[in-house]
């Protein structure tokens, strides 16, 4: 599963890590992943997140993709700390 420290990779290259994995108090359907990501990856509001699963391990990590590169960089939105990306 995925853990503190499971790998993000954007379009398949590495570039960062997990930080944290919580359940959402207010809503415990969802899970709230902190993640250190590489500054200069090109995180748009177009980029999506997935939860993979690597090879016969069953190691976890987050796969970032997509969107158009003409796409506005993602941005923390008004009282945010933290920039969103939805899953």
């Amino acid at each position: 599963g995925l853990s503190q420290g499971s790998e993000v990779k954007y379009n398949g290259v590495s570039v960062g890590t997990v930080k944290s994995v919580s359940l959402n108090a207010s809503n415990p359907q969802q899970v709230i992943i902190l993640l250190n990501i590489e500054e200069g990856t090109p995180i748009t509001t177009l980029t999506r997140a997935t939860v993979m699963v690597q090879g016969l391990t069953g190691v976890g990590y987050v796969s970032l993709t997509g969107g158009s590169p003409n796409a506005p960089p993602l941005v923390a939105g008004p009282h945010q700390q933290l920039s969103l990306i939805h899953i």
